[in-house]
């Protein structure tokens, strides 16, 4: 009876056994199982990581390609991608790992968005402001444009005033005199008998001229080409003036008439044609021919 016994309970003893190995063995199965899906997890956990690295980085080498003048503002966030993307080749993927990376990739991406954000900012703002300049060169590209046209009406205005301004002379009258004991003058057309040659004329009235002294010089060339009278030499600037007398008069702004005496102390007039020439300055005023018999 005791060794029926005994054989129950061997049996009931290799029974319960083999039962804790089955479930050992299938727990073992599953621990397994369930170890290696999580390992896959964390090993695909780490290769997205290495993808948002390596987008990010793309981002910032696109941002520096349109724009040379980035690179020295992402060098610095290219340099951390870099080293975060060697680090996670090294380093075994645990939950540990896989949580502080996903921190430092998160922290890298918000990063990446406030830079992105300035240089929009910036960029909005320098679209801004070239705008304006573009819209200031306009304005003063035609305010230029405008003083160049006053300027060249000033010119203009200018010139007329000066042309309108200038003295003029009319009734220019010349002839061969006589001059007699008495101071009377007498005219004659004979070279013989002509002692001097009396030069008159009138200096018009002229409001826009200013009043004053004025200065005047009578030029007079004798048939044989010479020149008669004091024969000075005065210079206006470049322009040199040969001239037989000067003539200064009080001008004031209206019609004045003037004459004048110019002849050859010791020398008799000369037939022939005679040139008169009135200057004021280097500027021909008048002319006239004389012509003696």
């Amino acid at each position: 009876m005791d060794e029926k016994k005994g054989n129950f309970y061997l049996k009931s003893a290799i029974g319960i056994l083999a039962i804790c190995l089955f479930a050992l063995g299938f727990y073992t199965v599953q621990f397994y199982n369930e170890s290696t899906s999580h390992q896959n997890i964390l090993a695909q956990e780490k290769k997205d990581l290495k993808m948002e690295l390596q987008t990010l980085l793309l981002k910032y080498e696109e941002a520096i390609k349109n724009n040379e003048n980035l690179k020295q503002n992402f060098s610095s966030a290219q340099g951390k991608i870099k080293r975060l993307m060697d680090s996670i080749d090294k380093m075994e993927a645990t939950y540990v790992f896989v949580r502080r990376y996903k921190m430092e990739v998160n922290s890298l991406k918000r990063e990446k968005e406030a830079m992105f954000r300035t240089i929009d900012s910036l960029s909005n703002i320098n679209i801004s402001l070239q705008s304006k300049i573009d819209s200031a060169a306009t304005k003063l590209a035609k305010t230029e444009k405008r003083t160049d046209s006053l300027a060249l009406q000033n010119e203009k205005l200018a010139a007329q005033v000066s042309e309108a301004s200038k003295l003029k002379i009319a009734n220019i009258n010349a002839a061969g005199v006589i001059i007699r004991n008495s101071g009377t003058l007498d005219r004659t057309e004979k070279a013989g008998k002509a002692e001097k040659i009396q030069v008159c004329f009138t200096l018009l009235k002229n409001d826009l001229a200013p009043a004053g002294r004025k200065e005047l010089f009578v030029q007079i060339i004798d048939p044989k080409n010479n020149l008669l009278g004091d024969q000075k030499v005065i210079s206006f600037g470049e322009a040199v003036l040969n001239y037989s007398k000067e003539i200064v008069v009080l001008y004031e702004n209206k019609n004045l008439e003037t004459c004048v005496l110019i002849g050859n102390e010791k020398e008799n007039l000369l037939k022939g044609s005679y040139i008169v020439n009135i200057f004021r300055g280097a500027e021909l005023l008048s002319s006239e021919v004389l012509k003696l018999n």
